[in-house]
């Protein structure tokens, strides 16, 4: 199933606000939890969470595409490097017979 970029973006970026929304609304229950430590975990895991939405929107092609296609490709022409490489060798042997 292909996923168009701006819907790849729209389902990362709904699963890092949902997580933060998760983080926003937890309370840590106890008697040791400190408010504001508290508040800048929630800010600082937040943020991480929006530079990863950023990040993932700017450089989306180069996390989606797939490595065997690029991979493929290097191999074809290996291949067609080989065998040139093999024919001239035979011609070299055909010509250079004792």
């Amino acid at each position: 199933m292909k996923i168009s970029k701006k819907g790849g973006i729209f389902l990362f970026s709904l699963a890092g606000l949902l997580m933060a929304l998760a983080i926003l609304i937890h309370q840590n229950p106890g008697p040791s939890a400190d408010p504001q430590e508290e508040l800048l975990k929630k800010a600082l895991s937040c943020g991480v969470i929006l530079i990863a939405c950023l990040v993932f929107a700017k450089w989306y092609e180069k996390f989606t595409t797939s490595e065997m296609a690029s991979a493929t490709s290097r191999c074809a022409t290996s291949e067609v490097r080989i065998g040139k490489r093999a024919m001239a060798d035979y011609a070299f042997s055909l010509c250079h017979e004792a």
